[in-house]
């Protein structure tokens, strides 16, 4: 009989051993999450199941959970965490509260500066508690920068107020003696938008804001010829200027009409009636008038053909315009003048009779109310009054 060495207990080990159980797996371990919120408070749902208000302590298996936190006052706060399995968590959030921002103009932008930039398109802003720097701006408005606190016992914001930008005055001044080789000169044209010139400046115009073109400006200055190309270009800037801006049009020289007997031209320096580019219709000058968007604009035709003993005859194919006939619309304001010299009572006087009286009632003659302005029905009034006067 063969028996084995082994002792009894080791040879049936085997027949009483117990299975150990499996590892716990990582995803179905639960954790300890820490949730807080700035400021405290704040009602916590957990996959849109409502634990308590922070700060809280959680158990939470391992995986994707959607964080919901509300709070009176604030905005709701909604954000996917990640719970690895491995490790506790603490996660901080921070709650933001809706600000409205009201202005006067509306539709203004807001501008955060500090503690951050950001750009907002709408009234309504979300901001962490704490303090900012806003920058308030509108096109027509002086911007504005206001302190604000964001918190709990903030006080709501008030209306901010934006002032309007100061306005400015631009004017257009060109005038021609001789547009056209074949008619007489205009002698005054050079003294009027000179003098004009200089009583805009003094009425509030900066200089750099005045073009003016001249024949004899443009002999000493080729940018001041006044050119049909550079009378357009000054023309076409009007168009950017703004609602509160001031705009005047002033050309002085010869109106007159052509083959087309439902148009009217100025002839600028070196006009050619065979080149319509190198002329200036009515037409095209109230367009430029039309697309100027300032509130108060005004445009002054001035005729320069003088009844002077020595003046030249018409060429074939031109005719005087008659501008007391033209049909101007109703809402574009338009002063016309006939070529009319004033009777002085001495002899060294040169100056046209509806220019001159422009100049006056700019330097203050025209200010009836004596508020420091003068507007263009207050201009228009007086020169109306006075030239046939003088004339």
């Amino acid at each position: 009989v063969y028996f084995n060495s082994r002792p009894y207990a080791q040879a049936r080990s085997h027949d009483f051993r117990t299975e150990a159980p499996p590892p716990e797996s990582p995803l179905d371990r639960e954790l300890t999450i820490d949730l807080s919120s700035n400021p405290t408070g704040a009602t916590v749902l957990v996959d849109k199941v409502e634990l308590g208000v922070t700060p809280l302590r959680v158990q939470l298996r391992a995986g994707r959970h959607r964080v919901e936190l509300r709070k009176q006052g604030f905005a709701n706060l909604i954000k996917d965490i990640f719970v690895s399995g491995e490790q506790d968590l603490e996660q901080t959030f921070d709650l933001e509260m809706p600000v409205t921002i009201r202005t006067i103009p509306t539709k203004a932008a807001i501008e955060v500066m500090k503690p951050f930039a950001q750009n907002v398109k709408t009234p309504t802003i979300l901001l962490k508690p704490g303090r900012y720097t806003l920058r308030i701006s509108h096109p027509e408005y002086q911007p504005q920068t206001i302190k604000l606190r964001v918190g709990e016992d903030q006080d709501p914001p008030a209306v901010v107020r934006l002032n309007p930008l100061p306005s400015q005055s631009y004017a257009v001044l060109a005038g021609t003696r001789q547009g056209w080789e074949k008619l007489s000169t205009s002698p005054y044209v050079h003294n009027d938008l000179n003098l004009l010139a200089r009583s805009l400046q003094v009425a509030g115009y900066p200089s750099k804001n005045i073009s003016l073109f001249t024949s004899v400006w443009g002999k000493r200055d080729a940018q001041r010829i006044p050119s049909a190309e550079r009378i357009r270009n000054a023309l076409s800037k009007l168009s950017k200027l703004h609602a509160r801006d001031r705009a005047l049009i002033v050309l002085s020289g010869h109106i007159a009409r052509l083959s087309d007997p439902n148009e009217i031209y100025f002839f600028p320096e070196n006009a050619k009636p065979e080149r319509p580019d190198s002329l200036l219709s009515l037409n095209e000058i109230l367009n430029s008038l039309k697309a100027c968007p300032a509130r108060e604009k005004l445009l002054i035709l001035d005729n320069g053909f003088t009844p002077l003993r020595n003046a030249k005859p018409l060429p074939p194919g031109v005719k005087l315009a008659d501008l007391s006939k033209v049909e101007i619309p109703t809402n574009l304001p338009v002063l016309l003048g006939t070529g009319q010299h004033l009777r002085y009572p001495h002899a060294q006087a040169r100056n046209g009779a509806l220019l001159y009286f422009v100049e006056r009632g700019f330097s203050g003659a025209a200010d009836v109310n004596q508020d420091g302005e003068v507007t263009v029905k207050e201009l228009s009034e007086y020169v109306l009054s006075k030239v046939p006067e003088h004339t």
